[in-house]
């Protein structure tokens, strides 16, 4: 350390990290307003590191409440705590990229990558898509996780779907790059990389993908309202996992897969144990059938679909 930047930490060590006053007497205009600017950085940078402590505990609530998409009082919750990070962010923003660039305190860095994810600036894209390529899984976890909330159209699909095909990774690390990707598909206007990747990843492989990997392309390719995907999703009709069934039922319900309501009236009978996987599956019979109900009497779903045919 040379002697400039000692007598620099010095003071900053002394009285809790502010720095000494200048001694008493001293009539010297340029040192008071190097010991005023002192103190102005010293408390920025306190207010700054309590930014992204906070920032830290509320995207972490944030991302709670995201797993209950649909219950009315935790959407209300996540808009608000999605509006009071928001206001941080642009509050630090400037300090926020420099901080996402700096390898000196990985966790400050880790956070500052998802944080930037709550920016909507465009810019702040190519910063957090560097983080997603570090080497530390729990930087790339972060910056994965700012891509999906910045979900900017312009976002390279390649890194996370290298992600979501690492092997070596951790189940939760890939299956947040496919959701990520199932984010972003919806938000560009060239979705067709993501769907052929989506077709690529659904096809029989040894050993198999971890389900919650393949649910967001099951998803996905629902969101094309394609039939011509249907073949692709009906494999996970009869798949062990019941969140697979539920995501198969809802995509081909979105396809108006005509072809396939005799599995689906399968998934609504006695023999599926799954409530959750039943309501899928009325659901997508009611899409197909045009908005008709026959509410869970497979014997008249089955009627209603052979007079339609």
């Amino acid at each position: 350390m040379n002697l400039r930047l000692l007598l620099f930490v010095l003071p900053l060590a002394a009285c809790a990290g502010a720095p000494d006053p200048p001694v008493q007497g001293q009539k010297d205009p340029e040192l008071k307003k190097h010991f005023q600017e002192l103190v102005k950085k010293d408390s920025e940078r306190h207010d700054y590191n309590r930014g992204l402590i906070m920032l830290d505990q509320l995207m972490s609530s944030y991302a709670k409440a995201l797993g209950y998409r649909g219950d009315g009082a935790k959407d209300r919750e996540a808009e608000k705590v999605e509006r009071h990070i928001q206001a941080l962010v642009k509050e630090h923003y400037d300090a926020l990229k420099v901080t996402a660039a700096d390898a000196a305190v990985p966790a400050n860095q880790g956070i500052a990558l998802a944080a930037l994810g709550f920016s909507g600036q465009t810019e702040a894209m190519p910063i957090i898509l560097q983080g997603a390529q570090l080497g530390d899984p729990f930087l790339v976890d972060r910056a994965v996780f700012g891509l999906a909330m910045l979900s900017d159209p312009e976002t390279p699909p390649g890194v996370l779907m290298q992600i979501a095909e690492d092997s070596k990774r951790s189940e939760e690390s890939r299956a947040q790059a496919t959701w990520t990707l199932y984010r972003l598909q919806g938000a560009t206007t060239h979705p067709e990389p993501v769907i052929e990747f989506w077709q690529q990843l659904l096809q029989p492989k040894d050993p198999p993908l971890p389900p919650s990997v393949l649910l967001s392309a099951i998803r996905g390719l629902g969101f094309t309202h394609d039939a011509k995907y249907a073949d692709i999703v009906a494999r996970y009709v009869t798949h062990p996992t019941p969140q697979l069934r539920i995501g198969a039922a809802t995509a081909l319900g979105r396809m108006n897969a005509q072809k396939y309501a005799e599995a689906l009236l399968a998934l609504l009978g006695p023999a599926e144990l799954n409530a959750n996987v039943r309501l899928a599956a009325h659901h997508a019979l009611k899409a197909l059938a045009g908005g008709v109900d026959r509410g869970y009497d497979v014997d008249a779903w089955r009627k209603t679909f052979q007079r339609d045919g």
